[in-house]
């Protein structure tokens, strides 16, 4: 009998070559019509991943070189080549669709010269589990209009360097959509001729996290409008870090719009020049959402600022602005809706209080309804005599606070909405001079105002603690001509100590109130009202007055 072979005593072992292996790359199809190039995925390859370098080799010729989209793998075909060389007068307009997509521009050799760029690398949408990261890297550029961008879903990233967009002559926009997932934008140097649209998303009820990032003195020659939709969603304008050696990290000479939409987003500005004419406006809105808002720098100067934290009053998150050694001009507003919010403007250096804050203008601060708290210091307005700081707390047991900020020229508190309200209010002014009027109002409730470190306002200083058992403390602060403090309805008490003014009148209002003062006033007119149920601890003038040497002859007191 004849012996049978092993069934797998012929199988033939084949090997199959490594870069066949490795991750294949989507071709490219490059044509060259009217002027322009177009580039595309190759037939048979769409929704590959593709990847391409652009650069210019010498004056006109663009060359597109196929790379790894991945960084890893088999690169990308150019017409069936690893490179093409092209003569392009016109424009340049890139297709990729789906995919991992990657262009890059070369930021070596001889600036690449255009008339537009269009980069279009991913659909608005792709099936569940189907990639589409993409990434455009565009340096050394120069075109004489636009430069668009558009990347489609998932997690793109999108960076801008070293170019100048536009020749100031026609439509020299910058465009940049990433659309849904969590996207990554950053302009480092260079600027833009005419207006920007940045959009990190493709509907707004989106929750990933994007990011933009502008730094190293990028200039917006027109409008600015940055929106990154829902999420918990980070902007930064400068850095302290990434700007070093640049006078601002971005300039945009007409306004800015940056809407942050719903989410706990982050906004940090630093070193940052927004607006040059008295027209132009800075509109940062963070929508709803717990957000973050800091402003700082000591070449920050921000034009008409609208700051907004929320999108309905209603909302109950917790806001934070923190506001630090800028420069605000013309008319700014920051409101910062419901919920337990904060405000700070302060000096980034406390041994420097001269470098705080300035108002070149007027400057508004709405808390919202909530318990908020508002800690304002270094701050000076020295321009014109109607600009006013104002501080508008709403409902709600809020905290104020104002020390060592000289120059103003009016200055406005009021805790309330509503005199009805009864939450419990407190305000503290120390070392605050004021070219103008200092008014405090505190509505209903058991507030408390304490006015000290020799606060003075060249005009008036009035205070009215409406209804409720209230507490204030006037230790060594002055008004050149009136000083009225209205206690009003409640059993109040009023301490009073080295002050000075032209009228000084205090008025305890209905209720069992207690006055508390000392010989170390000075004014002409000294006008004790009706409403004091002990004074010093007395339960009559005349007690008080044998018991005490509170009555100066040189001060001529007396008492309505």
């Amino acid at each position: 009998m004849k012996a049978m072979s092993h069934p797998k005593s012929k199988r033939r072992f084949q090997f199959q070559a490594l870069e066949d292996r490795l991750t294949r790359a989507g071709d490219i199809a490059a044509s060259l019509q009217g002027g322009n190039l177009y580039i595309t995925e190759a037939a048979a390859q769409v929704g590959q991943d593709n990847g391409i370098l652009i650069s210019e080799t010498s004056k006109g010729t663009i060359r597109i070189q196929g790379t790894a989209a991945s960084g890893t793998g088999a690169a990308s075909l150019v017409n069936g080549a690893a490179f093409r060389d092209f003569v392009v007068p016109g424009s340049l307009f890139v297709s990729l669709g789906a995919g991992n997509d990657k262009v890059e521009f070369s930021s070596l050799g001889p600036t690449i010269k255009l008339q537009s760029v269009d980069l279009n690398v991913g659909p608005v949408s792709v099936a569940t589990g189907v990639s589409d990261k993409d990434s455009v890297s565009v340096a050394n550029l120069q075109t004489s209009a636009g430069l668009s961008i558009e990347t489609g879903a998932d997690d793109d990233t999108v960076y801008i360097g070293a170019c100048q967009i536009g020749d100031y002559v026609g439509n020299d926009q910058l465009y940049i959509k990433t659309g849904a997932g969590a996207d990554f934008v950053s302009l480092q140097g260079g600027s833009v001729a005419g207006s920007a649209f940045i959009q990190t998303y493709d509907a707004l009820t989106e929750n990933d996290v994007d990011t933009v990032y502008v730094d190293k003195n990028f200039v917006f020659h027109a409008d600015a409008n940055f929106s990154l939709g829902g999420g918990n969603d980070n902007v930064y304008l400068g850095d302290a870090s990434g700007s070093q050696g640049y006078e601002y990290s971005v300039e945009i000479l007409d306004s800015l719009t940056l809407d942050t939409g719903t989410g706990d987003d982050t906004v940090s500005i630093y070193n940052a020049s927004i607006g040059w004419s008295a027209t132009n406006t800075t509109n940062i809105l963070t929508g709803a959402g717990a957000d973050q808002v800091t402003i700082n720098g000591p070449h920050t100067d921000l034009m008409n600022l609208n700051l907004l934290t929320y999108s309905y009053t209603s909302e109950l998150d917790k806001d934070v602005v923190h506001i630090q050694s800028v420069t605000l001009g013309g008319s700014s507003a920051v409101r910062m809706g419901g919920g337990d919010d904060q405000f700070t403007s302060d000096v980034s250096d406390p041994s420097q209080p001269a470098a705080g804050t300035v108002i070149v203008g007027s400057l508004y601060v709405d808390m919202g309804a909530g318990n908020d708290t508002v800690n304002i210091s270094a701050l000076s307005d020295n321009i014109n005599s109607s600009d006013t700081l104002t501080i508008h707390t709403g409902a709600g047991v809020d905290t104020v606070n104002v020390s060592s900020t000289h120059d103003l020229r009016n200055l406005t508190i009021y805790t309330y909405d509503s005199l009805s309200e009864s939450d419990a209010d407190s305000v503290t002014i120390s070392d605050v001079y004021a070219h103008g009027a200092i008014t405090v109002l505190l509505g209903g409730g058991n507030d408390y105002f304490f006015l000290t470190g020799g606060t003075y306002s060249f005009t008036n200083i009035f205070v009215d603690a409406g209804t409720g058992n209230d507490r204030g403390y006037v230790y060594h602060a002055a008004a050149y001509l009136n000083f009225a403090i209205n206690m009003g309805d409640g059993d109040d008490n009023l301490t009073v100590d080295s002050v000075f003014a032209h009228d000084l009148s205090l008025n305890g209002g209905n209720g069992f109130d207690k006055l508390g003062i000392t010989p170390n006033i000075s004014a002409i007119d000294a006008v004790f009202e009706s409403g004091w149920e002990q004074y010093n601890h007395f339960n009559s003038w005349q007690d008080a007055m044998r018991a005490s040497a509170v009555i100066n002859q040189n001060i001529g007191l007396s008492r309505v």
